[in-house]
Order: structure tokens, then sequence, then C-alpha cells
């Protein structure tokens, strides 16, 4: 799955960098602004983020003309150049599977349809992970495909589908609550629904 990426990059990268973010960005800014620190006047400025499987560096992009500081994390070695040049920003070549979060401090972290490929087992221990790189109020926007079982497409790449309930349940797990969620349709004009989901990490009352 992961030599897909590898072996054609050119091709994602022209199919995906022009997709208007805002739908699906806009949201997750929103919600940063809201639990920012009060005495935060420059409420943009210097809020980092991590993109994770930032392919193109589209959402890299985007972010960083509104005042974030970002990186991304990305496998294929030629996708994160492309997306170093495309946005400006540091991007970092690593496998989120055995990345080390632990070092990361973001305010907001970004799974956008990055976990499309993994098989259920995997997933709950990557957002396990995924929650040690994130700060106390921060927050994770996270998309996944809508609907049951997995499919293959033509470039035999397998895709994963979730229902809701199905994901609330692995978010409750790597200790996550759902602050909104929304389904959508495919930007590409396929007839794919798209499921995207705002978390906090789970703090228990003391």
């Amino acid at each position: 799955m992961k030599r897909y990426y590898q072996q054609n990059y050119h091709t994602y990268f022209k199919k995906t960098v022009s997709i208007d973010p805002a739908p699906f960005l806009e949201p997750f800014v929103r919600c940063m602004k809201k639990n920012r620190d009060i005495t935060d006047v420059n409420c943009k400025i210097n809020r980092s983020v991590w993109d994770i499987g930032c392919g193109s560096g589209r959402d890299l992009l985007w972010l960083k003309q509104r005042g974030f500081h970002c990186t991304g994390l990305e496998y294929s070695f030629d996708l994160a150049l492309m997306a170093r040049k495309i946005s400006g920003c540091d991007v970092v070549v690593g496998d989120f599977e055995n990345f080390d979060f632990s070092r990361l401090s973001a305010d907001g972290i970004l799974l956008i349809a990055a976990l499309v490929h993994l098989a259920p087992d995997k997933v709950c221990n990557v957002l396990r992970n995924v929650a040690q790189g994130i700060k106390k109020n921060g927050i994770v926007y996270i998309s996944m495909k809508k609907g049951t079982g997995m499919f293959s497409d033509d470039t035999g790449r397998n895709f994963y589908l979730w229902q809701p309930e199905e994901l609330d349940i692995l978010f409750q797990k790597a200790g996550f609550k759902i602050c909104s969620f929304s389904v959508s349709s495919s930007a590409l004009g396929t007839d794919e629904r798209w499921l995207g989901f705002l978390l906090h990490q789970h703090h228990e009352n003391p």
C-alpha cells in the first residue's frame, strides 16, 4: 500500500493539490480559536499544527497562510519534497505507525484521510500514539470513509469503511471524545461519503 504513494507520488499530487480544504479546515480553525487561552490575543500566530500524512502539502499551505506554524509528516519521500516546496513548511519523512509522537507538543493534529488504509485493529493504537503529541486542550481532526467493510480500487489500494458509532468506540478507547461530527461528499466528485470528527482528549475529573 505504502509503495503506491512512493511510486505514484506525482499522480497523487496532481489529483489532490487543487482541492479546496476550506470546508473541513475552517471548522478546525474555529475550534482552535474557541479553545485558545483567553490571554492569547494573537490566537492563530505560533499555534502549532501537525498534518499527519500531509500528502501534497495543500492543507499545510492553507493553514500557514492563516498564521499557523505547520509541520507535516509524510511516508513518501518524494511527496514530502513536493509538500515542502508548495507549502514552505517543514515536512518530516516518517511512518505514523511507529513515529514517536511523545516528542511533540501540538495545539492541533490533522489526520485527513491518513488512516483510510489502516486495518481496524491498528487504528486505536495509532490514535493512542497520536494522543501523546497533543497539548491538553489541543484539537484533533480526523476523516474516514463512510460505509461498511473494505474495498479495493483500480490501483489495488485497500480502503476500510466506517460507521460513526464504530469510530466513536475507538476514539473513546484511545482517550478522545467527539466535539463535533460531519458527513460530506467527496471533493473528487465520486459517490463516496466522508466522516469528519473534531476530537478533544478525554480528561478524568480529579
